[in-house]
């Protein structure tokens, strides 16, 4: 397992009724994430944030063809799929940027039940081209998709299509396209995040 035995942090209670598992982009750090939870959610949410080995969760570009990152993208999924069958599925929610985004949207994709939310801060579902959708059983787990219209990283049309994806999969989207070509989480994506947080 690429990732397996790097470091996790946490804060929080440890019994908390919402567990937040927050994913770092390329280069950033789990560090990083919890510092970034103070921003959306109160004490009372269990916080936790894996590290990625070496700092990336895959070496190459999620659209790149899917067998290039396989071995990296499965032992992310599998690290994430632990730390929610560590809590109450129903009440976990998974906020992720950058290469963190495109995992939890994936991972929402291949689930077969739904989650508590997913926020994904510029990022997309994974591959070439996304997979064909699987049965609609996600039971509007609310999703939010943000990106810049012009994201260096994130092509606008991938984003469109991961909002058509999920919502094939009864995931119900809130997806917003903010002018400009910026690739980092602005204060409205912010405030977005902890309204949607906070209904949980």
């Amino acid at each position: 397992m690429i990732h397996a035995g790097q470091p996790i942090e946490r804060v929080g209670p440890a019994q908390a009724p919402v567990t937040l598992i927050l994913l770092h982009g390329r280069g950033g750090s789990a560090v990083d994430m919890i510092d970034f939870a103070a921003n959306v959610v109160g004490p009372a949410v269990a916080c936790v944030a894996p590290q990625a080995a070496l700092h990336t969760w895959w070496p190459g570009r999620f659209m790149d063809p899917i067998g290039m990152n396989e071995a990296f993208l499965d032992s992310a999924l599998a690290l994430v799929d632990s730390l929610v069958a560590a809590a109450s599925p129903s009440r976990v929610a998974l906020l992720g940027f950058s290469q963190g985004a495109c995992l939890a949207l994936e991972y929402l994709y291949r689930r077969e039940t739904p989650l508590g939310a997913v926020i994904g801060l510029s990022g997309g579902l994974f591959g070439e081209t996304i997979s064909a959708p699987g049965p609609a059983t996600l039971a509007r787990t609310p999703v939010l998709l943000d990106c810049s219209e012009r994201d260096p990283h994130i092509p606008r049309n991938r984003v469109v299509e991961t909002e058509a994806a999920l919502r094939a999969r009864g995931a119900a989207v809130a997806m917003h396209i903010y002018p400009g070509d910026s690739h980092t989480i602005t204060s409205d994506e912010v405030r977005r995040a902890r309204e949607l947080l906070a209904t949980l």
